[in-house]
């Protein structure tokens, strides 16, 4: 459906438009937090998060693709499954990616757990974590309107690279940070590195193989 020229401006686009209702959710997030008392204030948040979640789900469904008529013959699930150890041996470069993918995926479980390290480290309110939330998809924001640009000009492989450098940029910030302001740094910089991540790995993966594949 989308030319590849263009996929790495519209997903920054489209990634943009949600971060930005994003940013006004964690803004409300934090006014219930601090407003209403625990379990309230957490069940609140989780009520309104289902809400826009089936309102994006009716969107998602309403949308129709035009279907790709392929050449090859149809295959089995099993025999599917059965031909993916061909395509890692085949494909070197590939299985470099797969392998690259894992390593990333592992060194970041420790973000995770930032908003919780920065609330015990200096002992901030609840409140404090819907702020910190805004800053990630401030972070989050630029990124998807910067880099999805540059991945159209200059690759994917790029902006992945990019988004590497930020990750680990953050986690040495969050160990460094003196005050509890630098934090604000730290979850801009995840913000931008999972957005970055998120907008270039859909395009590479995409453009290591034909449409059929």
């Amino acid at each position: 459906v989308i030319p590849v020229q263009y996929r790495g401006r519209l997903l920054g686009l489209a990634n943009f438009g949600g971060t930005a209702m994003g940013i006004l959710g964690a803004s409300l997030a934090a006014v219930v937090l601090d407003r209403y008392p625990f379990p309230t204030n957490f069940g609140l948040c989780f009520v309104i998060a289902a809400i826009f979640m089936l309102g994006s789900w009716t969107c998602l469904a309403l949308t129709r693709e035009p279907p790709l008529h392929s050449h090859k013959p149809a295959v089995s699930s099993r025999q599917f499954w059965q031909c993916l150890p061909d395509v890692l041996r085949r494909d070197h470069n590939f299985a470099r990616y797969l392998l690259a993918r894992a390593m990333t995926a592992l060194s970041r479980m420790g973000t995770g757990f930032l908003t919780v390290y920065a609330v015990d480290r200096w002992l901030l309110s609840d409140s404090q974590a819907g702020l910190y939330t805004a800053a990630f998809l401030a972070g989050q924001a630029v990124s998807n309107l910067s880099l999805g640009a540059l991945a159209d000009r200059r690759g994917h492989k790029l902006v992945l690279e990019i988004s590497i450098v930020l990750g680990i940029v953050a986690m040495a910030g969050a160990v460094l940070a003196p005050v509890p302001l630098w934090m604000y740094l730290v979850f801009a910089s995840v913000g931008a590195m999972s957005a970055s991540d998120l907008l270039a790995a859909i395009g590479i993966t995409m453009e290591f193989a034909v449409p059929d594949e």
